[in-house]
């Protein structure tokens, strides 16, 4: 259960996380975000229009704990599905500080973890249970569940990074990953602005 308040960097302090389901034992917030939430990063709006027309649902949602002046660390749940093509992602965001760089820890599920610069430069990588990917502060980053179980990894980073998603509404990804005889691809996104 949440405490609804962070954790003072001066004092030592722990917390339990299960590793079966990811949930922590206690945490400062939990924000639900759902398809309707998604339709401007989507890669095909229409095909969120569609979906919704039997009702909105969670595609995430992540806890997490705010160390004041430290870090704020917490779990990400992707669900499985699809909105049309494209496998359920998160919303991805730059953080408003280049360095304030962020880890991931694979705790169950199969996604991927893409990550672009303002210059042009894209990665992929995999995030599944033992994988750890760091992300550079300079690099927005999205994950992508690509499984059939819900994906769930830790995240850590700095608590004054900031986050900028309007780059990303505006723009969007690079690249997104599709469905395509039952198997996942990455494509260039057709909404993607340089």
């Amino acid at each position: 259960m949440g405490f609804g308040r962070g954790f003072d960097s001066r004092i030592p302090t722990q917390t339990l996380i299960d590793l079966t389901n990811g949930m922590l034992l206690r945490y400062d917030r939990n924000v639900k975000v759902k398809l309707s939430d998604l339709k401007p990063f989507a890669s095909d709006p229409k095909a969120v229009d569609e979906i919704l027309k039997t009702g909105d649902h969670v595609v995430y949602e992540y806890y997490e704990n705010v160390v004041e002046g430290g870090f704020i660390y917490g779990v990400t749940i992707i669900y499985p599905g699809l909105i049309g093509e494209e496998y359920n992602f998160t919303r991805g965001h730059y953080h408003l500080r280049g360095d304030a760089d962020e880890i991931y820890i694979g705790i169950k599920g199969k996604g991927l973890l893409l990550m672009q610069d303002k210059r042009g430069d894209f990665y992929s990588y995999p995030i599944e249970r033992g994988y750890i990917v760091y992300i550079p502060g300079e690099y927005a980053h999205r994950t992508v569940n690509i499984g059939e179980e819900p994906l769930i990894f830790l995240y850590i980073y700095p608590a004054n990074a900031g986050h900028d998603y309007e780059s990303i509404k505006m723009k969007g990804f690079k690249k997104v990953i599709l469905r395509r005889d039952g198997k996942p691809i990455l494509v260039d996104n057709p909404r993607y602005r340089e």
